[in-house]
């Protein structure tokens, strides 16, 4: 007896495992127990998974560091100042950021849409900053700033090699457990190199049947509500944006509902302004050095040929001169800095345009492309929620909802160069189409046999459920009780009936039964004909196919064709021509 005891608990592991209370959910154990006694119990899918899950280095990027690479190299930006604690500000920084993906190949924009693209794989970018301070003389001129950056491809992966559904009402979930536990140790020995485990998905919890439901009840229809959904397209598209911010904000909403778009050029004409005032000062303080260094050529003449006196003056003015010719030299380079940094904002803005972007594709352009390409029909003109757009909409042939989201970020802040936009913000809109429906059908009608007891009676119905609860285990079941109300008997021998009464009630059941068949198939078949095929179908299988030749004299090319056919299908069969 005690090892029939131990078999049946599982081995002597499990029985010692009754006796640790730290493996108990008494909360779980309480809610199955509360459940069952009013007829509650669920199906949930177990299964077994394979996970494969790494990551390879794409970018490795480092900014060279040599004195001439830092001092002269497009791999740093470079900003004049002489403050010590001076620190690039959002703006500074994100240039020197996008020259250092510039060099290193790789940007977080292009991370971004290797994202997008749903690969199975996840990219992420991480960068981090060097600056390095150039001096002059033991004084510091500037400060130069590069990102090393780093891009990383993972994936994790699941693969299920197998599954199984537990169902409360005939089943034991410890025993279920137990079976799983040595199926996955199996897999664990014969796979080297792979790591396996158990995972469930959530109850889908059904409602069993009792005496007191079945009490009368001559038929039982047992249907199934099935709810599922599928991405019908998906993408993601951006757009430059003259009037953008760093952050969303209601402008972005408006923007990207726009149907046209005009003046989204850069408006660069402060810039050309900062442009020409450098270029006339330059060309001011060039014509006033070369005058004082064309007088000072004179006064050297006018020293050698003078005599003391007239030396001595002639001396201080040409010092007084090269005071001054040294004060518009340093004026000079600090306006031709200002003329080359004007140069390159402008230059940069020009070039701004290469970055490729769709401007004129926005979300009615996208939502139109939709409904062209799945014929929907929308039902309501859309919402936000936060920057999420959502519109619903119908589809021929799918009985369900069709819903349209997109939602917009940032994905490249505007740039600015002495409070002028030389770069416009990059929105970016990531959409997809989805579809949600629910379908109900019979999945079984039960004849009830009124001569058993309600005992037998919810026996049969209650495996029955269960059976079908496996097979449709997220789906929710329901029941429908058909009963017949008993015919009262009037007790007058005189009353003559052609039937008996209790025949009578017997038919009322057979026709009862024949009807709720009749409707399972007239469900059954609509969904067939409403999701499979149609009456055109139907009949193209079964009718014959037209002969459109029939009466008609045939060419010598096409009666020719047909005496080689004919030719080579006797010679396969073995038989010999005998067409004269």
């Amino acid at each position: 007896i005690g090892s029939l005891l131990i078999d049946m608990v599982g081995g002597q592991d499990s029985v010692a495992a009754l006796f640790n209370f730290s493996n108990y959910d008494l909360t779980s154990w309480m809610t199955d127990y509360m459940d069952n006694a009013v007829g509650n119990y669920y199906t949930q899918r177990w299964y077994i998974a394979q996970r494969d899950q790494g990551s390879i280095s794409l970018c490795d990027y480092y900014p060279p560091t040599d004195d001439n690479s830092i001092l002269n190299g497009g791999a740093w930006t470079r900003f004049n100042t002489s403050d010590p604690g001076f620190y690039p500000n959002a703006s500074q920084r994100e240039q020197a950021l996008a020259n250092s993906e510039r060099y290193a190949g790789w940007s977080r924009s292009r991370v971004q849409q290797l994202n997008n693209s749903n690969d199975g794989y996840t990219y992420t970018i991480n960068t981090r900053q060097q600056a390095y301070i150039i001096s002059k003389g033991n004084k510091q001129t500037k400060k130069a700033y590069a990102y090393e950056i780093h891009v990383t491809q993972s994936w994790n992966r699941t693969e299920v090699v197998y599954e199984d559904v537990f169902d409360s009402y005939s089943m034991d979930l410890n025993t279920f457990k137990a079976q799983l536990n040595a199926r996955l140790s199996e897999f664990n020995d014969n796979e080297e190199g792979y790591v396996y485990y158990i995972a469930s998905d959530a109850r889908n919890y059904y409602q069993a049947t009792d005496a007191a439901k079945l009490q009368g009840c001559e038929s039982v229809t047992i249907s199934v509500t099935c709810s599922d959904g599928a991405t019908l397209g998906q993408g993601s598209t951006q757009y430059k944006c003259r009037k953008c911010g760093g952050s969303l904000d209601a402008h972005s909403k408006e923007c990207v509902m726009q149907t046209s778009v005009t003046e989204n050029e850069l408006d660069l004409s402060e810039l050309d302004a900062l442009i020409r005032e450098a270029d006339n000062q330059v060309a001011v303080l060039q014509s006033q050095i070369s005058a004082l260094e064309k007088e000072n050529a004179d006064l050297l003449k006018k020293i050698a040929e003078a005599s003391v006196e007239d030396a001595a003056a002639y001396r201080q003015q040409y010092n007084s001169n090269r005071t001054r010719i040294e004060e518009l030299k340093s004026e000079l380079a600090e306006w031709q800095q200002k003329q080359k940094e004007y140069a390159d904002a402008k230059q940069e803005a020009e070039a701004e345009n290469d970055v490729p972007t769709d401007d004129y594709y926005r979300l009615p352009a996208i939502m139109q492309d939709c409904k062209t390409a799945y014929s929907l029909t929308w039902q309501d003109g859309g919402t936000w929620s936060g920057y999420t757009f959502v519109r619903k909409a119908t589809m021929p042939n799918i009985n369900g909802i069709i819903t349209f989201r997109a939602t917009i970020s940032i994905a490249r802040k505007p740039k600015y160069f002495l409070g002028i936009k030389i770069h416009r913000a990059i929105i970016q809109i990531s959409w997809e189409l989805t579809s949600a429906y629910t379908d109900t059908h019979v999945a079984d009608v039960l004849t009830l046999d009124p001569n058993l007891p309600n005992e037998e009676k919810t026996k049969i119905v209650n495996n029955r459920i269960s059976e079908i609860a496996r097979e449709y285990p997220n789906c929710k079941i329901t029941t429908e009780y058909a009963r017949t109300e008993p015919m009262e008997e009037v007790p007058n021998s005189d009353v003559y009936h052609l039937l008996w009464s209790s025949d009578r009630l017997e038919i009322a059941r057979e026709v009862d039964s024949r009807i709720t068949k009749i409707y399972a198939d007239l469900v059954s078949l609509e969904k067939m004909m409403h999701y499979k095929r149609n009456i055109i179908d139907v009949l193209k299988d079964v009718l014959p196919e037209l002969d459109t030749d029939e009466g008609r004299r045939l060419t010598l090319v096409e009666e020719c064709h047909d005496r080689w056919v004919e030719n080579a299908r006797t010679s396969r069969s073995g038989r010999k021509e005998v067409r004269p």
